[in-house]
């Protein structure tokens, strides 16, 4: 990891720069490979696992979008972002006061 990388994390850490709520979109239960995408659905379950585990060791609530039609999957995402947007503004940075998102 560069230096630069190394010190906008500690930065951000020390900060509390990010929102606790993260949105956490789960495997559809099938994965289609492409030149893109080479892996297959168990090693997407693995990346998966990973990704829960270091947000929620980073202190983050994660927000579950679980398999489904991508109508309403764009639905909770929207429903969630809604309510970020309804909360009083943080000065600082622009969005949500992150007293209230924890």
């Amino acid at each position: 990891m560069g230096a630069v990388l190394a010190a906008e994390i500690t930065r951000a850490l020390q900060t509390g720069a990010y929102q606790r709520p993260a949105l956490l979109v789960e495997p559809l239960g099938f994965v289609r490979r492409t030149a893109a995408r080479r892996i297959g659905y168990a090693e997407s379950l693995a990346f998966a696992r990973v990704h829960e585990e270091v947000y929620r060791a980073h202190g983050h609530q994660l927000i579950a979008v679980p398999p489904g039609p991508v109508e309403l999957r764009v639905a909770l995402v929207e429903a969630h972002l809604g309510r970020l947007a309804d909360l009083p503004a943080d000065p600082c940075e622009g969005g949500p006061d992150p007293r209230y998102l924890t």
